[in-house]
Order: C-alpha cells, then structure tokens, then sequence
C-alpha cells in the first residue's frame, strides 16, 4: 500500500453488514469536507443499483444470495461500473480530494478488487476501508428500522415484510462476510460507532482529521438550537467599529452597511425582549433535560442566554464561552461599509470577489480562517448527545448546519 502525501486524493471504502450505518457515516463526511472546502463526493452503490434496474421487480433478500449466481455477477458489475465513475471523478481535478464508496464490499475477492482497480488507475488514489460493525442489539433494532423508513427498496412493502426482507438480506451477506484482518491494509474499525475506534495505517493530515470526525459521530437523537443574539443598543459615535463580517451577498451588490455597534453594547429593549421569550422556548422544548449553552465571547450574546440560565440554575445549565464563535476579524475594513471598500480599496476588493472564501482581508481572516477555528467547537457539536443551545452569527449557524444537519434555527 502507497503512504499517503499531503496532496493525495482518499478513497474511503465503505465494508460492513447492511444497516450498520454506512450511509449515515458517509454523509457526515461528506458534509463536513465539503464544508472544510474540500473536494469530495460520494458514489453509491445502492442507489445505482436501482437506477439501472429500475424497470425490473424490486430486488428481494434473494438477489444478494450468495449461491443466485446471476444476482452475485450483477452486483460485482454493478459495483466496479460505480468505482469506475469514482474513478473518473478522482481523475477531473489535481486538488486534493476525498471521495466515499459506499457499499458493502464484505469479502477479501471484493476488496482485492477494488484495490486492484484503483491502483491500476492511478497510484495517487489512496484506499482507507471504513468498517462499521454493530454488535448492540438496540442499535442495531434502531438501524433496522431506519433503513426500512428510508431507503427506496421497502418504499411499497409493510414496516413488517420490509424488516423480514432486510433481516434475510442481511443472512445472506453473513455468510461470505470476512471482517478486515489484512493488516498491509489502510483501515479504521468503527465498533458501535465511536464506542471503540481501531485504525490501522492512517497517515497524512486529511485522514487523521476523518479519524476525529468518526470518533465524534453518534446517533443520539438531540435538539441543537442555533440562534444570533438579541439586537443592542446602536453605537451614536460615527466612527464606532463594526463587529458584523463582510455580507458576500451585499458585497456583489455593492451595497449592504456592516452594522455599526461595539463589542460591549448592552442589549436594547427589542434584544431583552427577544432573550426572554428565547428562555421560555428552550424551557418548552427541553424537556427536563440539562442543556449545555455555549456562546462567543461578545457580551451581548452571553446577556442573551442569561435569562436561561438564571431560570435552569437546578438543571446546572451555565454558560460556556468560545471565542472560535466570534466574528470574522475584518481587518484593515473593520467598520467600513462595502461601498467604501471597494472605493478606498479597489484592489482588494477585486481579489476578493475572485475568491471570497479563501480571501484574507490585511490584518483579519478569511472564511477559510474561519472554517478552521470553528473546526474544534464543530466536532464538539456533533460529540455532544445533550440538547445545545448556541448564540452565535447567522452566517456560522448556516455553516455548522451543514455540517451536522441542524434544522433547529430560531431567527
């Protein structure tokens, strides 16, 4: 196996049982690469599957037989068709690049195969299997029922007939399923998740960082609430600074002020309106349960959850304050508008509309900055199984919404 440079194109290879969450843990590395600003993307092969057999009856538990000879050499065409495709898409570009081969690629034969395959393509693709085993029965139950919910092959059969289908599928691919024991190979073990994480042969920074994603990710079920803090007391000084990042939007238009208020401008009456009314709905949706409140480090976010605290002092629900959640430092423009930018600044303001996401403002931060100092409170997120409430910046909510799929915004 090739040791992995720091400019190497990954190749995660999924292997596991059905509904040990193979999917779900290439989603969620899926979305928090791209969110790195990563290239990265995900071939299925499942989802093929079904495309090119559409117009034939639904593949029931005795398709994926090992002894139905014709369903066994489809499914072999069918996944070397999608790892071609990957491939390919591998191929386009000279960035780096992670890209996930999601099935179940149970056997030795099978990941042979694939190694062959994309060694023979080219040496720059780095394989990395990703063995998910689930050996806890509630897990597993909870597994089982969301696969049958969700994916497209039990869409028109009963809750009953869709888990009795999945369970033989699943017996049939007990028989030929060999775990990773090849220790020349690159791999990580995800035993119950995050329970317990072996890695073998994990080299480069970009693997190691899918080694920290994978031990933070669980599937316990929680609230996470992302919200700006209440509105403050407008600055009178025309020379105020502002604290709000640079709008790309309003950049494009030319227009759009960057709101002038300071750093420890007290909320207003609107803003301490706003907090009481955000402690009563935490209180109705929390259920009784401690949630962990966690703020940037301005004061008039802190002064937005006081009120909930104050109120859940029995719950020992306290504030934690992380700077990795303040604004973009704007630099030299700190205060400026963007008309003013762009006519005091011509020069950078064109590399920026070049890039906006990798530029730097002199003196400040990129968005790629700032994709890197939320990296820590991000995998925290997603490690944390209690509810959450977050003040922050819309703009970052959006931002740490893709990547842990967040849908709890309260505006």
């Amino acid at each position: 196996m090739p040791t992995p440079q720091s400019d190497s194109k990954l190749v995660l290879i999924m292997v596991g049982l059905p509904a040990r969450g193979k999917s779900y843990i290439s989603h969620k590395v899926l979305s928090y690469f791209r969110w790195q600003g990563v290239r990265a993307d995900i071939f299925n092969v499942g989802k093929f599957r079904r495309k090119m057999m559409q117009n034939e009856p639904k593949q029931a538990a005795e398709f994926f037989a090992s002894d139905n000879r014709g369903g066994a050499s489809k499914r072999e065409e069918l996944a070397m068709a999608v790892l071609d495709e990957l491939i390919k898409w591998s191929c386009e570009d000279s960035e780096p690049s992670i890209v996930i081969f999601d099935a179940t690629n149970t056997t030795n034969a099978r990941r042979n195969a694939v190694v062959a395959r994309l060694m023979t393509a080219t040496p720059s693709l780095y394989p990395i299997f990703v063995e998910s085993i689930c050996d806890s029965e509630e897990v597993l139950e909870k597994n089982l029922l969301q696969k049958i919910r969700n994916s497209p092959d039990y869409e028109s059969m009963s809750e009953e007939d869709a888990l009795n289908d999945l369970k033989e599928r699943i017996k049939n691919y007990e028989r030929v399923y060999e775990p990773l024991e090849d220790d020349s190979l690159s791999y990580i073990k995800l035993i119950n998740l995050h329970a317990k994480v072996i890695c073998n042969l994990v080299h480069g920074a970009l693997a190691h960082q899918i080694v920290n994603l994978l031990m933070s990710v669980h599937i316990q079920p929680r609230p996470i609430w992302l919200t700006r803090p209440g509105t403050v007391v407008k600055a009178t000084h025309p020379s105020a600074p502002a604290t709000a990042p640079l709008d790309v939007a309003s950049l494009r238009r030319g227009s759009g002020l960057l709101f002038k208020v300071t750093d420890v401008a007290p909320l207003d009456e609107k803003g301490r309106d706003y907090a009481k009314k955000l402690s009563s709905f935490i209180r109705d949706r929390a259920n009784g349960k401690d949630v962990k409140v966690h703020c940037s480090t301005l004061g008039r976010s802190n002064e937005t959850v006081k009120d909930f605290c104050n109120d859940h002092s029995a719950q020992s629900s306290k504030i934690v304050l992380w700077s990795a959640l303040n604004n973009l430092d704007t630099g030299i423009c700190h205060g400026m508008t963007p008309s003013q930018i762009q006519s005091s600044m011509p020069t950078e303001f064109e590399e920026f509309m070049k890039n906006p996401f990798t530029y730097r403002v002199p003196n400040g931060e990129s968005y790629s900055d700032l994709v890197k100092r939320l990296d820590p409170f991000v995998l925290h997120m997603e490690r944390t199984t209690d509810p959450m409430l977050v003040v922050s910046h819309m703009r970052y909510e959006a931002a740490r919404s893709e990547v842990t799929s967040i849908t709890n915004f309260i505006n």
